[in-house]
């Protein structure tokens, strides 16, 4: 007589997701990967994007654009790449394979990805966007007007003690 032993089973299906909150550039690619943990692998997985707002700077409360599928994006990896500028929201539909599911919708506070206008090329330019940009400027360009500054001051200055009483 044999005893078998079930594994219990976690019905309840999860997903963690990396990386969180981005920002890129138009053309940049940025690549997300989910984690499903729980139910019953294997698991199925659905992206999805939205656009919130065409203006980077300008956050709205609701969304612009409907939620996408998107077409092939049925993997624990996936590469977002935007042509125009906006903030986008990037959700995801897991499956396992007892037809448990998960929708996470990253909203407030999730993924979102922050799509900047193309950065101009310069030996410079750093290629994170979350990288302030400091234009170059050199400082020697600046000397003349210090040191004019300087001489007024200086004149000011003489002028002044020579006004000045002697009791």
């Amino acid at each position: 007589m044999a005893i078998i032993v079930a594994q219990p089973v976690n019905a309840q299906i999860g997903v963690d997701v990396e990386p969180g909150p981005t920002t890129i550039y138009i053309n940049q690619q940025v690549e997300f990967t989910a984690t499903a943990n729980g139910g019953t692998p294997p698991y199925s997985y659905q992206w999805y994007t939205q656009l919130w707002s065409k203006d980077p700077k300008a956050p709205t409360t609701s969304p612009e654009g409907n939620l996408i599928a998107v077409s092939g994006a049925n993997s624990s990896r996936f590469d977002f790449t935007a042509s125009s500028t906006g903030i986008y929201d990037i959700s995801i539909r897991v499956n396992d394979s007892a037809n448990n599911s998960v929708y996470d919708v990253f909203q407030p506070g999730g993924i979102w990805v922050t799509v900047l206008p193309t950065q101009i090329q310069s030996s410079s330019t750093p290629t994170n966007p979350s990288t302030p940009i400091v234009p170059e400027f050199p400082a020697i360009a600046v000397l003349p007007l210090f040191i004019s500054v300087f001489l007024i001051a200086v004149k000011l200055g003489h002028r002044k003690t020579s006004q000045v009483k002697k009791p």
